[in-house]
């Protein structure tokens, strides 16, 4: 069982933007080495997908 005061990192569905949270919709974490993966299933606009949480992003920064 979920402890009540547990919240997930994903609030909201990408795609319509409407609160994943509702018992209708789904939203499991779980591990994929160091990263944070969340498999959401938004029931209003039928999107599903995973959110993965990104920790550190390099770049380069392009001449102008």
């Amino acid at each position: 069982m979920i402890r009540p005061d547990y919240h997930s990192a994903v609030r909201f569905c990408p795609c319509c933007g409407h609160s994943v949270e509702q018992k209708e919709s789904i939203v499991i974490e779980y591990w994929q080495g160091e990263h944070n993966v969340c498999f959401t299933w938004c029931h209003v606009c039928g999107w599903r997908g995973e959110i993965t949480e990104i920790k550190r992003v390099t770049t380069t920064e392009i001449p102008e």
